[in-house]
């Protein structure tokens, strides 16, 4: 009998300190409205085109205007060291 009262009150103690007490506030999670409008940006896709001629030319399309812009810079100096050759 003894035993069965101590494990009811262990059972009821366990199970109050479970629950939320009073005390305490409920943890809430905030959305922050900048992090929802962030997304990955869709990769530089390039196309590489050598006409007859020996020349180079390209197409660089993307989302990001900057990244597009430097890429563009980088083909043009490269373009420009195979010309010299």
């Amino acid at each position: 009998m003894g035993k069965k009262i101590v494990i009811y009150l262990a059972v009821v103690i366990l199970l109050c300190s479970c629950t939320n007490s009073r005390g305490q506030e409920e943890i809430s999670f905030q959305e922050i409205e900048e992090l929802k409008e962030i997304r990955p940006l869709r990769p530089v896709k390039i196309k590489f085109k050598r006409h007859t001629s020996g020349k180079y030319s390209w197409e660089i399309t993307g989302e990001d205007e900057e990244r597009i812009i430097t890429i563009n810079k980088r083909f043009e100096e490269m373009a420009k060291k195979l010309k010299d050759k």
